[in-house]
């Protein structure tokens, strides 16, 4: 059954080995901008292991493109939070200062909690002068594009691009994996994974040993769920590889990346890096749910909208000149 349905089995412990021994190793976006998310002693270890995986690093055009695109950006974003929480920390010293609202505060304690609020914006705003510094000098952006120097995959032509969202259009009505979370996209935004899909796909054809792909997110598309557990990559993904050339192949997001290194590799990564990342990635994981819920919902009352202009155009046009009905127009983990 195992060689019949591999998409619903979990590699085998010599497998994983083979898997992190031997095999290509391929990031996704959002490993790439989620350096720029990150504190600096997590940047480092991350940094250090892409390192020691250098040659064996491959990195889709897809990816390549959408990081660049995104760069700038996501570092404006990371300003703008700091400058949120610089005017959350004012707005909640205004209050410490209004004396007459807490009059049973002692004037040590409110002496404290100032002197904390301006040591707390002083590190804040020297956060943001050096987040802020790196549209313009960056240095995560040289070291990756040293690391990454020569590894980069072929862009795909305009032909074979249309021929991909052609694809996409039937694969996510069928809801086959990935991108058909990303449906409500604009085109060809829409296509961005299926495209990053394609390109993998492309490149297991030619080679001879295992794909390990690492993501930023645990996006259903990408990953097997239930009860709240992550089981492992979707099994049509699994079933898509070996059809295309039957190499060993397991996705893991950033953090269980770094926690199996330690045991694959005797990478050297503490346990707080790996909580850091874990929990980045579920609050991500969250937001995004929480945005596609009021996204989905925006699109429900657009459709309604425009359901309801091609019923007034109906009702304009009737044949019998009336109005018709006014009802009809209405995280366990795995390995």
């Amino acid at each position: 059954m195992r060689k019949l349905f591999p998409g619903y089995y979990s590699p085998s412990q010599e497998e994983f080995e083979k898997i992190w021994q031997e095999g290509l190793i391929i990031f996704d976006t959002n490993v790439l901008l989620d350096l720029y998310r990150y504190s600096e002693n997590t940047v480092k270890s991350l940094v250090e292991v892409m390192d020691s995986l250098e040659k064996r690093i491959w990195i889709p055009f897809q990816v390549s493109k959408e990081y660049h695109k995104n760069l700038n950006s996501v570092i404006s974003d990371q300003v703008r939070k700091y400058e949120s929480s610089i005017k959350t920390l004012i707005e909640f010293k205004k209050q410490i200062d209004e004396k007459r609202s807490h009059p049973f505060l002692s004037e040590a304690l409110t002496t404290e909690i100032e002197d904390f609020c301006g040591k707390f914006d002083r590190e804040l705003e020297d956060k943001k002068a050096i987040v802020k510094q790196l549209i313009i000098s960056n240095p995560i952006k040289e070291k990756l594009a040293d690391l990454l120097d020569g590894k980069i995959g072929a862009e795909f032509s305009k032909e074979e691009l249309e021929k991909i969202y052609s694809e996409g259009e039937k694969r996510y009505k069928e809801q086959i994996p990935p991108g058909f979370g990303d449906v409500k996209k604009p085109i060809p935004d829409r296509y961005g994974d299926l495209i990053f899909w394609k390109e993998i796909l492309k490149k297991n054809s030619e080679i001879d040993c295992p794909i390990l792909l690492i993501t930023g997110d645990k996006k259903d598309d990408w990953y097997l769920k239930e009860l709240g557990l992550t089981i492992g990559p979707r099994p049509e993904l699994i079933e898509e590889i070996k059809k295309n050339k039957d190499n060993l192949f397991y996705i893991y997001p950033t953090d269980k990346f770094l926690k199996y290194s330690k045991e694959y590799l005797q990478t050297k990564v503490d346990d707080e890096t790996i909580k850091e990342v874990g929990e980045f990635i579920l609050d991500n994981y969250k937001n995004i749910q929480s945005s596609k819920l009021e996204s989905e919902s925006f699109y429900e009352i657009v459709e309604e909208v425009d359901e309801c202009e091609e019923c007034d155009n109906e009702v304009l046009t009737n044949n019998e000149g009336e109005i018709e009905d006014s009802s009809e127009i209405e995280e366990g983990e795995s390995h």
